[in-house]
């Protein structure tokens, strides 16, 4: 069965489903980690999703006079959208009217340049180089301030939560597994050597991308005795620089590097990882260039941000027979995606800051 047409929604009623999805009222859960949202039964293994998504139109978000930004992570969570800036720390929007977007919180929270973001439970936790991790008191978001840092366990690149626990990835710093059960008190319970690109997590096992080692999985349950299971290397030219898990597969994006493992393809590797003692790659899909540097996982489709600013839509329905169904062309880096519920937003800074959503049939 082949994909449905796109149903391109305007940004109102877009709004409008924001709006019921959390019933009027603040949704403090991560949208990505704690309690991600049931896979409808079209991502089943060896059926087909309903559709891919697409661009839709585009909102302008009204900045205050001579300020521009440049967005390095982007959250959606409820009516809420979170963006870190270079210059201006964390930038909070509410989305709840579409024809207002209301920027209520901007310029001085917490310290910068931001590396990553993730927002769980009422706080957003704020990657800072580093200075470590910020910890933002967000609720409410007019109110929002610094109220603990996680500063002990040295430079942070990528991080992710699930559950209590942010699991961060560095390329000099290894990755540090932190206890947030206590946003206000965060403790480092442990760490492990290693360059270490990207991160997820799922069922007690940490999945990172290690440039030109592959993929290492990490035994964290229980963090204190957090062990490396194995480390699975790229089959192709490829060097490991993000990595996505769902349903008992790991998803790696690889640039070329021209090392001369072999002739397969390059720039997305699907790997079995169950059980992920003896998880192998079993499929490789040639993306533009030969090159992917991030992935997102949305509706039984992956999005690999490949060569000359393209993004690449990746079938996964059957994960050993993945394949490009389409793509987008000019989405650079410079785009910041996030997710929520079964919407995907896009935040992109030209000439005035732009939000766009996209949603599929």
């Amino acid at each position: 069965m082949k994909p449905q047409n796109i149903l391109l929604i305007g940004i109102v009623i877009i709004a409008l489903l924001i709006s019921a999805s959390c019933g009027g009222k603040r949704n403090t859960q991560s949208p990505f980690r704690e309690q991600p949202p049931e896979q409808p039964a079209s991502t089943v293994e060896g059926e087909q999703p309903a559709a891919a998504a697409t661009n839709t139109g585009e909102v302008n978000i009204t900045l205050p006079l001579g300020v521009a930004v440049n967005p390095v992570s982007f959250v959606v969570s409820g009516q809420f959208a979170y963006f870190t800036d270079p210059t201006y720390g964390l930038v909070l929007i509410d989305m709840l009217d579409p024809t207002k977007l209301n920027i209520v919180a901007w310029d001085g929270i917490a310290a910068k340049p931001p590396t990553d973001l993730e927002v769980a439970g009422g706080y957003a936790y704020i990657g800072i180089g580093d200075g470590g991790i910020a910890v933002v008191d967000v609720d409410p978001l007019a109110e929002a301030s610094v109220v603990a840092s996680i500063a002990d366990q040295g430079s942070v690149g990528k991080f992710m939560i699930s559950g209590n626990f942010i699991y961060s990835a560095d390329r000099n710093n290894g990755m540090k597994i932190i206890d947030i059960t206590d946003p206000l008190n965060p403790v480092l319970k442990n760490s492990v050597a290693g360059s270490f690109y990207s991160v997820d997590a799922a069922d007690g096992y940490a999945y990172l991308a290690t440039g030109p080692d592959g993929l290492t999985i990490v035994d964290v349950d229980p963090p204190e005795d957090a062990a490396i299971v194995t480390t699975v290397p790229t089959v192709a030219d490829g060097s490991a620089v993000d990595v996505k898990v769902l349903g008992g597969y790991a998803y790696l994006a690889t640039g070329n590097n021209g090392g001369g493992k072999t002739t397969e393809p390059s720039g997305f590797e699907v790997i079995n990882v169950t059980p992920p003692e003896n998880a192998a790659v079993v499929h490789t899909v040639a993306t533009t260039g030969d090159f992917a540097n991030k992935i997102i996982l949305f509706e039984g489709f992956a999005y690999a941000w490949s060569g000359n600013d393209s993004v690449e839509v990746i079938n996964i329905s059957n994960p050993a027979e993945a394949s490009i169904t389409s793509s987008f062309a000019n989405w650079s880096n410079d785009k910041k995606i996030a997710t929520f519920d079964k919407l995907m937003f896009a935040l992109q800074y030209v000439g005035g800051l732009k939000i766009s959503a996209l949603t599929s049939d």
